[in-house]
Formats: structure tokens, C-alpha cells, sequence
């Protein structure tokens, strides 16, 4: 008796995600998840080929939820499905399945990815650990396009991957806006007590307001990282003596931000 009623549920299931109303669709879909087994799993997989791209989203995003790992191939294969909706719920439900290998499947995909995708691809990727992500968005980093570029600069930004602050130095001056932008904007969460001289080489060439902003952001962070206090405005003092022009002005504006007393002065 209970296998019939459970048959006949999972029958009004697959009949529900036909409706043209989404929030209906979603509700059933959400019953679904908790009934998925390996047998309901199949009969899911084939009412796929029945339904329109944004309905096998929405079964693609169940799948994920549920944890059923027979429909794991199902999900890898929509990774790179032609519909940019299935790719889009594809990449969450992966990431919550857990292959073995999701960091190889999932970074090569920033280097086509349309600005939507990198934002879920992104997201996805920032929920694996720094030991494993880092080094394996620093790899392919100078190979990705520009749109995906910037995406794995701002998780080396976010992970506070200090070990690569000299490949997002590099990426600082980039003729590409976003690119160049996420990397001196990114400088700030890598930089230590070292960096302060290339810094202000990099503040006293910028001509953009906006970045001039964030390089003294970055300014600030890696002075105040000196460990003794007094030393901390020293290497700005020395460069501002230098410094003529508007230059000059872009320099004394960090000092205040700056411990020891020779800031103040």
C-alpha cells in the first residue's frame, strides 16, 4: 500500500512541474527532494527530455539539493550544456554534490563564462578552502580572459592569498579596466610591510581618481603593518619631499590614516 501511494505522489510530482506556474513548480520540486532515491532519480532524469530549458533548471537545482549521487553525470554534463540557464543552476548543484574533482571542472569555465555565470562561478568557488582554491586559481590566472581574470583576482583578494601579491602587482597595470581595477583593489587584503615602496611608485603614476583611492587604501594597509610605529610614515615622507604636482597632494593623504607621530607633523 505504501509503494502505491508513494507511486501515485511521485506521479502528481512529475505531472506538477508541467504547470506554467513557476511557484507551483518549485513547491512540488521541493517535495520531490525529499522523496529523490535512486529509482525516483531515473524517472526525474527522463522528464527532463519532456520540459523546456528552465523547467530542467529547476529539476537540475533539485538534483542538488537532494544529494542523490546517481544524477551527479547529469549534472557534470550540464556544466557545459549549449543553455546558459542550465550551466547557470548546473554549477551550485554541482558544487553542493562534491565531486572528487570539482575544481578541475569548474575554474576552466571562467575562461568562456558570460558575466553571469562568473558571478555563480565565483560564489561556488569561494566555498572551497584556501589550501586547495588558491593555488589553483593562481595557476591559470595570466591564461584567463579578462572577464574570468578579474574574478579569480578578487578570490585571491578574498582568500588574503599573500603569497600571490606579486601576480596581482603584475595584473595592476593591465590595459584592461576590470582587470586592472579588481588588482588594485585587491592589493589592499595582500600587501605587507615590503610592498610600501612599489606602492607609492604605483599612487604616484596612477592619473585615475578612482584607483588613486584604492592604491592608498593599500597605501595605508602596508604601512601600518611596520611593526614599529615611529618608522611607519618614513618611506611616504621621503617620497612626498620628492614629489611635485597633484602627485604631491595624492601622497600626504594617507598619512593621516598612518600611525607614529611623524604622520602628524
Amino acid at each position: 500500500m505504501t509503494e502505491v501511494l508513494d507511486d501515485q505522489v511521485l506521479a502528481d510530482l512529475l505531472a506538477a512541474v508541467d504547470s506554467t506556474n513557476k511557484a507551483f513548480r518549485v513547491k512540488a520540486l521541493r517535495l520531490a527532494e525529499n522523496l529523490m532515491s535512486e529509482s525516483t532519480a531515473i524517472k526525474w532524469v527522463d522528464k527532463m527530455d519532456e520540459v523546456l530549458p528552465e523547467v530542467k533548471a529547476e529539476i537540475i537545482a533539485m538534483f542538488g539539493r537532494s544529494g542523490e549521487k546517481t544524477v551527479f553525470p547529469i549534472i557534470k554534463q550540464a556544466l557545459k550544456s549549449k543553455d546558459k540557464v542550465l550551466r547557470l543552476a548546473a554549477i551550485p548543484a554541482y558544487t553542493r554534490m562534491g565531486g572528487q574533482d570539482l575544481l578541475g571542472d569548474l575554474i576552466p569555465l571562467l575562461h568562456n563564462a558570460e558575466t553571469e555565470e562568473i558571478a555563480v562561478l565565483k560564489e561556488a568557488l569561494l566555498l572551497f578552502p584556501g589550501r586547495k582554491l588558491v593555488p589553483a586559481a593562481a595557476a591559470v590566472l595570466e591564461e584567463t580572459p579578462p572577464a574570468g581574470r578579474t574574478a579569480l583576482i578578487e578570490i585571491l583578494s578574498i582568500k588574503q592569498a599573500r603569497e600571490y601579491v606579486d601576480m596581482v602587482f603584475a595584473q595592476a597595470k593591465n590595459e584592461n579596466d576590470n582587470v586592472r581595477r579588481a588588482s588594485i583593489s585587491g592589493l589592499e587584503n595582500l600587501v605587507g610591510a615590503n610592498d610600501l615602496l612599489r606602492l607609492i611608485g604605483l599612487l604616484k603614476e596612477c592619473e585615475i581618481r578612482a584607483e588613486i583611492s584604492l592604491i592608498q587604501n593599500a597605501v595605508v594597509t602596508a604601512a601600518n603593518r611596520i611593526t614599529e610605529p615611529e618608522q611607519r610614515a618614513d618611506l611616504l615622507l621621503t617620497a612626498i619631499d620628492e614629489t611635485t604636482g597633484p602627485e604631491k597632494a595624492d601622497l600626504i593623504r594617507p598619512l593621516a590614516r598612518i600611525g607614529g607621530k611623524k604622520a602628524l607633523l
